[in-house]
């Protein structure tokens, strides 16, 4: 089932780099790098010094062509930063503006803005999809994760019971065993007839016997229960496969 669902990932992120090629190869260039700078001379020069195009640099297109897409980078290599964790928080947000900022100049920001804007409607929708996929697909997974744990908490907890009670048997032959020691103490020193402590051995030792089997019932339910946990793993083994 987990290959499965890789396989799903996988056949998405493909649908979604076809979708983006198509944007670019159908992108009309011409009418989204056409237009000019509305700010003031001294700012355009600066933007287009970056690598801004200069057809973005209005106050329509500066928001969401500019300022959110190299927010929206910035964050995404900040998030790649933090989870490999070598550098600080604060040096994380600086490496992270300067990378993003850096895409502007050589191109690869102006194209997947361009490209992203171009094919938003059909991008948008596979990306909802693939999101709404890997939400439930990830809620059942864990689900399942949950369900078969509290399976094999169950079983250790009942194998646990089981010892229990099997240690509890062992300390009843140990205890009589001692009982027969004494008995046969007594009866040598003549405090007891030896009728009765003859009597009184064969109970004590009908009692071990008793305890024995006790625990070899434990000793099977114990192993059954191991039997049956293994059977589960190789069943979800099977299943991932």
């Amino acid at each position: 089932m987990v290959n499965w669902i890789y396989g799903i990932y996988i056949g998405l992120v493909i649908l979604l780099i076809v979708i983006f090629a198509y944007g670019y190869f159908t992108v009309d260039w011409e009418a989204i790098l056409s237009g000019t700078c509305e700010f003031p001379e001294m700012i355009c020069t600066g933007l287009e010094t970056l690598g801004f195009p200069n057809a973005w640099l209005t106050y329509k297109n500066l928001i969401w062509r500019c300022i959110v897409p190299l927010l929206g980078i910035t964050a995404i290599f900040y998030g790649l930063l933090s989870k490999v964790g070598i550098f600080s928080r604060g040096i994380n947000i600086i490496l992270s503006f300067v990378v993003s900022l850096s895409t502007v100049p050589i191109g690869i920001f102006v194209v997947f803005v361009a490209v992203l804007f171009s094919v938003m409607g059909i991008y948008s929708v596979v990306l909802f999809g693939a999101l709404i996929f890997i939400s439930f697909s990830t809620i059942f997974t864990k689900a399942g994760m949950r369900a078969t744990a509290g399976v094999f908490k169950e079983m250790d907890e009942q194998a646990r019971k089981i010892q229990k009670t099997k240690a509890y048997y062992g300390k009843e032959i140990v205890e009589s065993e001692k009982k027969i020691s004494e008995i046969l103490k007594k009866v040598k020193a003549k405090k007891i007839a030896p009728n009765v402590g003859t009597s009184m051995i064969i109970e004590e030792r009908r009692r071990i016997n008793d305890c024995k089997r006790m625990q070899t019932t434990a000793d099977e339910k114990i192993k059954q229960i191991k039997d049956e946990k293994k059977d589960v793993q190789e069943d979800i083994k099977k299943t991932e496969t």
